[in-house]
């Protein structure tokens, strides 16, 4: 019975871990497109006000 909790309890972590790395990374990106096409059309203001409501979001 222990075993098959603790067992139940590493997969559960395992799971957590992986979505949190796939959350950061998949945040990341998204900041990263916002930035380069905003800079791209040459508004970088508009680029930190998109990324400042996203990250404001996300928390």
């Amino acid at each position: 019975m222990m075993l098959r909790t603790m067992i139940k309890e590493k997969i559960k972590a395992k799971i957590k871990a992986e979505i949190k790395t796939k959350i950061k990374a998949h945040m990341k990106m998204k900041v990263a497109d916002v930035m380069s096409s905003c800079i791209m059309a040459k508004a970088p203001q508009l680029a930190y006000v998109k990324v400042a409501k996203h990250s404001r979001f996300c928390k």
